[in-house]
């Protein structure tokens, strides 16, 4: 059953489960993205580079439902020109971070 298959069900409370669901898993979904973001500064500096941009726009698909009102009647997507915009502004943002290009010198410690 699709999205829309939900939207056919009369079931409010059950559309309203679902929907507090999406609701948390955004909500968590944020906390990974900026966990992640932290710990890019540990991968080889190109994978930094592609989980980066990966993140970015998956971030973007969550920021879509969002915008939507948390409905889903049909699959989220970003238009090809806001992935390239997406794209350069991760790249760009990320380039001019010091700790983009780092890594904690306490993260490394070893006793």
């Amino acid at each position: 059953a699709g999205a829309g298959a939900l939207a056919a069900i009369g079931d409010d409370a059950l559309r309203a489960r679902v929907r507090d669901a999406r609701v948390a898993l955004l909500v968590r979904a944020e906390r990974y993205y900026e966990s992640g973001w932290r710990g890019l500064a540990f991968l080889p500096v190109r994978a930094r580079f592609a989980i980066l941009i990966a993140a970015a726009n998956y971030r973007a698909i969550g920021a879509r439902i969002r915008a939507h009102g948390l409905t889903v009647e049909r699959r989220a997507v970003v238009p090809v020109a806001a992935k390239l915009w997406i794209t350069a502004r991760a790249v760009v943002t990320a380039a001019l971070r010091p700790s983009f290009w780092r890594r904690s010198i306490s993260c490394c410690k070893r006793d």
